[in-house]
């Protein structure tokens, strides 16, 4: 029996690893998330008290609102509106073409998002914790041309770019700023900008630059009084998968609730922003720490050592895979 169970243990943990990422959903619904995620976030700088403060912020909010109009409408074609999405999308325009205030147009964009990565199994997160060092890296070779080694929107060829690349520093950029954003402005580009897709980097990248241009700004200093104030800060707050969807402005109005001291809640920021998810990624990722043991249960059971060879595949997969699996 404890050979079966090694064997079908084992066998079942690598069908499933090596299948990692195997997410399905139709490609409109992640692209109207996309959308409406940028919606929510950048309304705010198009429109406020009724009115337009900035005239290409608008039109694109307008652009937006009516490219995910017409992804929905080619969606509905093929597999109906399984979410409840149409009356939703048809309030946003009209809460836009209206000049609606910002916090209207937020709440209904959250909702939003919520329906479809529900009714759609999208994963709004990377598969495992991120590398911040190899964001770095990417980040240099792959944005830092535009967006500056500092992220000021100053790079070597920024001057000929028509808007200008975003400045991260920017407070009206940064707090709407989140990981999920970096990952799809990095998946699709921006239309009618110098930004880019990036389809020669994977999944896994993206995510690492994205999580990477959170972190820009922070000092190790920052960082670290951020650590020493944040013990109350609740563990979910912590998680990479929570951080991956919060944008900054969104994670200061969450960390405020658990942190004594009002002049600490940006310094609590920067290390969620930098130093945790640092943390996170120091040690081996769940999927090579799955691979690794099942390598070691499998040697294990070639000796004839059963016992051993059946604990070595539980540990893949109760600290390995269960860690990456998603519920």
């Amino acid at each position: 029996m404890r050979k079966t169970a090694i064997i079908s243990v084992a066998a079942v943990l690598l069908l499933l690893v090596f299948a990692l990422p195997s997410y399905s959903s139709p490609p409109e619904a992640k692209r109207i998330l996309s959308l409406v995620d940028y919606i929510g976030g950048d309304y705010r700088n198009a429109v406020s008290g009724g009115e337009i403060i900035n005239d290409d912020e608008y039109d694109e909010m307008l652009e937006f609102s009516s490219e995910v109009g017409s992804l929905f409408s080619d969606m509905e074609k093929e597999i109906g509106d399984g979410a409840g999405l149409g009356p939703d999308l048809a309030k946003l325009r009209g809460l836009i073409t209206n000049k609606a205030d910002p916090a209207e147009v937020e709440a209904l964009s959250a909702s939003i998002k919520s329906k479809i990565i529900t009714a759609y199994n999208i994963v709004p997160h990377p598969p495992a914790p991120p590398s911040i060092a190899n964001g770095e890296s990417l980040y240099a070779t792959q944005c830092s041309m535009c967006h500056g080694a500092a992220g000021a929107g100053d790079g070597p060829v920024a001057g000929g770019l028509n808007p200008a690349p975003e400045n991260f520093g920017d407070p009206e950029v940064s707090s709407v700023l989140s990981p999920f954003k970096g990952y799809n402005t990095t998946f699709y580009g921006i239309a009618g900008t110098g930004m880019p897709s990036f389809p020669q980097l994977s999944d896994e990248e993206k995510w690492d630059v994205a999580f990477y241009v959170m972190s820009l700004g922070w000092s190790a200093e920052d960082v670290s009084r951020g650590e020493a104030a944040a013990s109350d800060v609740p563990a979910d707050l912590r998680d990479y998968k929570s951080l991956a969807t919060l944008s900054n402005s969104e994670l200061e109005q969450k960390i405020s609730k658990h942190v004594k001291n009002p002049e600490d809640v940006s310094f609590v920021l920067a290390y969620l922003s930098k130093g945790a998810s640092s943390e996170a990624s120091s040690g081996e990722s769940p999927v090579a720490l799955t691979k690794s043991l099942l390598a070691e249960s499998l040697d294990l059971y070639k000796k004839g050592e059963t016992d051993a060879a059946y604990k070595k595949a539980l540990d893949a997969y109760l600290e390995g895979f269960e860690k990456v699996e998603t519920g």
